[in-house]
C-alpha cells in the first residue's frame, strides 16, 4: 500500500506534496504498528472510487431533471400542497372543431359551421413522481368517484426553466399502466396515463 490507496481508502488525503508516509507494517515485540500521520478530509473529487457503495440520490426537488414535462396539480387535496409528476412524453396537446355542414341552394360549395370542441386524450408517459396520489385517482375514478381536477403542464427547456405551459380543466384519469417495481427506488413511476377533459389552453 502506497499513500494514494491508503488516503483513497481511508477517505483523507496529504495537507500538502511534501507530506512522506510514515512508516508502517513495522513490528514491534511482534504487533504491528499502525499507520500514522495527519492529513485533512478529501473532497469528493479528490478521492477514487474503492468499490464501496455512495449514497448519490438527488434532492426531492431534482427528479424531474430528465424530464421533459412537470405536471402540477393544486386542487388535488385540502393540504394546500401542489401534487406533481415529470414525464419525458406527452401527446394530445390539441383541440378540433367539429363541424357541421350546410348547402345552400344556388351555390357550388357547402357551408362549414363550427359545433364544438373536441379534444383527445391527453397522453402522458414514462414519468415519475414523489407520491401514489395518481394511481389512487385512476383507481378511485373507477369505482365511481369521478374528480375533476385542473391541471398545468409546463413544457421544460434544457436548463430545467419553463418554456410553455398549458392549462387543462375538468381532467380525470381513465387509463393508468404502472411501472415493472423496483424496490430500490423510492420514487413512483408511471409508464402511461391518459387523461381526459374540457379544455387546454396555452398560458402566457
Amino acid at each position: 500500500m502506497d499513500v494514494n490507496e491508503y488516503y483513497n481508502l481511508m477517505g483523507q488525503i496529504p495537507k500538502d506534496e511534501t507530506w512522506k508516509m510514515p512508516v508502517y507494517n513495522t513490528f514491534n515485540n511482534g504487533v504491528a504498528q499502525p499507520i500514522t500521520g495527519a492529513g485533512r478530509k478529501a473532497s469528493s473529487s479528490s478521492v477514487k472510487s474503492t468499490g464501496q457503495q455512495t449514497n448519490t440520490a438527488q434532492p426531492a426537488n431534482d427528479i424531474y431533471m430528465n424530464c421533459n414535462f412537470v405536471l402540477t396539480i393544486s386542487d388535488a387535496d385540502t393540504s394546500g400542497k401542489n401534487i406533481s409528476a415529470g414525464f419525458t412524453k406527452v401527446s394530445g396537446i390539441e383541440a378540433e372543431w367539429e363541424l357541421e355542414s350546410y348547402e345552400e341552394g344556388g351555390y357550388n360549395g357547402v357551408h362549414y359551421f363550427p359545433k364544438q370542441l373536441k379534444y383527445p386524450h391527453l397522453v402522458m408517459e414514462y414519468g415519475i413522481t414523489h407520491n401514489a396520489f395518481f394511481s389512487t385517482w385512476f383507481f378511485n375514478t373507477v369505482g365511481g368517484g369521478i374528480s375533476r381536477l385542473t391541471m398545468v403542464l409546463s413544457m421544460l427547456g434544457t436548463a430545467q426553466t419553463t418554456v410553455a405551459a398549458w392549462q387543462i380543466t375538468d381532467a380525470y384519469p381513465v387509463k393508468y399502466i404502472g411501472p415493472d417495481m423496483n424496490a430500490l427506488s423510492s420514487e413512483v413511476a408511471i409508464t402511461r396515463i391518459e387523461f381526459v377533459h374540457s379544455g387546454i389552453v396555452p398560458l402566457s
